[in-house]
């Protein structure tokens, strides 16, 4: 019995005029569910992101300072400011940013942006004339030895040594200076933007260098930078970033985080058990009991349903369970299963977002297989990889 057929071809005095009736009842219903979700969808878009408009003038003569370098530290997003000093920036995904706004002959500025909720006021940036730097010392025979393999250890502790550092380099090392403290530790500053070109991630990063010191094996930095996504003529080449940035996300700390504040934790990527130093042999342990819960117990709810924070005691090792797609090295721990991490606390409490990032910069410090990571393997804050 063909039921179908037969309502669409009624025998009955004026059915079809009926029918065509109810099928423009129901069209339009139809297309009032599909604009309904359409309006939904770009509605829950654009509560996600947002934008910062201002202006930038001189501080003394208060005249607008055109093609000043406004950018979101971390991320690809930036503008420039035009004729009269003004500015935009759109499509800023939900968070806390440092926004940077520099131009050669004022001081640096830095302005802390909190994204949550609401837009801002359009910002009033008043610039310093920066001061003259003093004349330069010259450089000996002696000190540009020292200086190359200064810039040796720099590079390979710096950019890393990851299959991506193997397409990544610096630009301008001309830029850098060098110092060693008394016990040994180097140093390295630049009054320039350092250029980095990765070839393997698609990226041109332009970098501020606020501090660098390396001592057996002991690295720390502290750095702004700016992203800028390469273009290829060659779709093949393009390819190939997008998946080299999305096996790069893989397994990383932001990847960890990013499952955290999802609540995704018992999606199996991530195994996670508390960890504690070893008061003989000084190296980071794991108590041996995975830690099963939907959500584990050192992640809380925020008041924005994007975020989550976190706390935890002493340590947490992290096993990535599909070591396959991670960069780098990837060294295991005393579980000896899956490439390890040790998640150190160094903060008494920070916050984490589905992107992934975490606020403040410094809440942890990492070992093992994320502490292999270097500028070669960075992903700007905006970076999705379902966009991608």
């Amino acid at each position: 019995m063909k039921m179908t057929h037969r309502i669409c071809r009624p025998t009955w005095p004026y059915a079809k005029m009926a029918v065509r009736r109810a099928c423009r009842r129901g069209a339009r219903f139809l297309l009032y569910r599909i604009a309904f979700l359409v309006l939904a969808i770009l509605t829950s878009a654009a509560a996600e992101s947002f934008e910062i408009r201002g202006r930038v003038v001189d501080a003394e003569t208060n005249a607008p300072v055109p093609v000043v370098n406004v950018f979101l530290a971390n991320t690809t997003l930036g503008a420039a400011t035009d004729e009269q000093g003004f500015f935009t920036i759109r499509r800023i995904p939900l968070g806390s940013y440092d926004l940077f706004i520099n131009h050669i002959g004022y001081a640096l500025r830095v302005v802390r942006i909190d994204l949550f909720g609401k837009q801002r006021q359009p910002l009033d940036i008043r610039l310093d004339p920066a001061v003259l730097q003093g004349e330069r010392i010259e450089v000996t025979v002696r000190d540009r030895i020292h200086w190359r393999r200064s810039l040796e250890t720099f590079e390979r502790e710096f950019i890393g040594t990851s299959r991506n550092a193997k397409s990544c380099r610096l630009i301008n090392p001309q830029s850098l200076e060098f110092s060693e403290d008394r016990d040994g530790t180097l140093r390295a500053s630049s009054d320039s933007v350092l250029i980095v070109l990765n070839e393997s991630l698609g990226y041109r990063i332009e970098i501020i260098l606020k501090s660098f010191s390396y001592q057996e094996k002991d690295m720390n930095y502290l750095i702004y930078p700016r992203f800028e996504e390469l273009d290829h003529a060659d779709p093949a080449v393009r390819t190939r970033w997008i998946r080299n940035r999305n096996e790069t996300w893989e397994g990383s700390l932001r990847h960890f985080l990013s499952v955290l504040a999802r609540d995704q934790f018992r999606s199996g990527l991530f195994e996670v058990y508390y960890g504690y130093l070893h008061p003989e042999t000084g190296q980071i342990r794991s108590y041996g009991i995975p830690v099963k819960s939907k959500r584990p117990s050192f992640v809380q709810d925020e008041p924005i349903p994007e975020l989550k924070r976190i706390r935890f005691d002493a340590f947490l090792v992290v096993l990535y369970k599909d070591y396959t797609k991670m960069h780098g090295s990837v060294p295991h721990g005393d579980l000896g299963r899956f490439p390890t991490s040790y998640l150190e606390m160094k903060v008494p409490t920070a916050t984490i977002n589905i992107h992934g990032n975490v606020q403040p910069y410094n809440a942890f410090k990492v070992y093992g297989a994320w502490a292999a990571h270097r500028i070669a393997d960075l992903l700007p804050l905006d970076y999705d990889p379902g966009q991608d």
